[in-house]
């Protein structure tokens, strides 16, 4: 109740841990290549944030440097990659953002570097992130134009980027 009192339109909020576990299973968690009925009923149900590829293409080219973006391409395949991509019935694809949309503040679960399928990559720090992750850090700056961002956890994986582990960047 008191981020209301500093500005922020939160429009709800769980009333339990029960009603916020709730929230995330239906609509707040990463879910893999595995599961592509799971990811389907998100993007159906779930208000996901869904990034068109040309708008990734675009943050892509304008916000990694070429090198890197060649790695990512060596890595991950072309954008939009493999992780949480959705496909409409016109064939256009999507990265899917889980979200638990609280009015303008949002929950998001930390995407995934790709352990979901080799779990030696948590902590490479040699492998770049997959196109999803990207995606999640352009939207939050692009999209969403978060003012402040907060990790919740022991850490987040974005300490063993490529680059990043002795400090972080803008």
């Amino acid at each position: 109740r008191r981020i209301k009192d500093a500005g922020y339109a939160v429009a709800q909020v769980p009333n339990t841990e029960d009603e916020l576990i709730g929230w995330m299973m239906e609509r707040g968690r990463q879910i893999g290549v595995w599961a592509p009925g799971v990811l389907d009923k998100l993007v159906r149900k779930g208000n996901p944030i869904l990034i068109p590829t040309e708008t990734y293409m675009k943050w892509f080219e304008q916000k990694v440097p070429e090198a890197m973006r060649k790695d990512v391409i060596q890595r991950w395949g072309p954008p939009p990659g493999r992780f949480l991509v959705w496909e409409n019935q016109a064939g256009e694809k999507f990265i899917v953002i889980p979200r638990i949309e609280l009015g303008n503040v949002i929950l998001l679960p930390q995407p995934l570097r790709g352990e979901a399928h080799d779990t030696s990559l948590v902590h490479d720090k040699l492998v770049p992130p997959p196109h999803n992750y990207l995606a999640t850090y352009f939207w939050l700056q692009e999209g969403f134009k978060a003012d402040a961002l907060i990790h919740f956890g022991t850490h987040g994986t974005e300490f063993v980027l490529p680059g990043k582990g002795v400090g972080l960047s803008d």
